[in-house]
């Protein structure tokens, strides 16, 4: 996948793969400023081990412009610095099915090992986990200045934040082992 969806629906396409139309979306703030994007939909539905629909924000606007973009960046979260997305684990009856639907759809390099899908995307990773090792659908794991783990169950999904280390430029990736576990007892 890239960052233009007309190019990532086309090459998906030309794979043989039913993608919907690309359809134009967007919203009005309370302020008036409009934030727009675009998505395309598969043949599935909208289950958490499926396939995802695909979108594209404008990078415009109060909420996607430079401005806004360099905001974000900058922004220091609740915990006391920047965070950035490490992971993302997904509860699946099936997650080798999982991670071979998204391969096909979507064109993404996704290993098996052992009962588990993973995929990497830029420098994120995607897992299908068991659902049954799973004590929650969804984990989101994040990394940030911060000296220990941090784990908290909100919105049906779990939230955990990491140790960043090397100056904050990679994670303690010991932490990224079992992430629907305490971090505190992988040890």
């Amino acid at each position: 996948c890239d960052d233009d969806l007309a190019t990532t629906v086309a090459a998906r396409r030309a794979a043989g793969i039913e993608l919907g139309p690309i359809l134009d979306g967007h919203r009005v703030r309370d302020d008036g400023a409009v934030v727009a994007w675009r998505t395309a939909f598969g043949d599935d539905d909208l289950v958490p081990d499926g396939v995802p629909f695909l979108i594209e924000h404008r990078y415009a606007g109060v909420e996607w412009g430079p401005e806004a973009m360099a905001a974000r960046a900058a922004y220091r979260h609740p915990v006391g610095s920047p965070v950035e997305l490490t992971a993302v684990d997904v509860a699946s009856d099936d997650p080798r099915a999982a991670g071979e639907r998204l391969a096909a759809t979507l064109g993404l390099d996704v290993h098996a090992v052992a009962d588990l899908a993973v995929a990497p995307i830029g420098p994120h990773v995607l897992r299908f986990r068991p659902a049954r090792e799973m004590p929650i659908g969804a984990t989101v794991t994040l990394r940030a200045a911060v000296d220990a783990p941090r784990i908290a169950d909100a919105a049906g999904t779990r939230w955990q934040i990491v140790p960043a280390v090397d100056g904050g430029t990679g994670t303690d990736r010991r932490w990224l082992r079992e992430p629907a576990e305490d971090p505190a007892a992988a040890g």
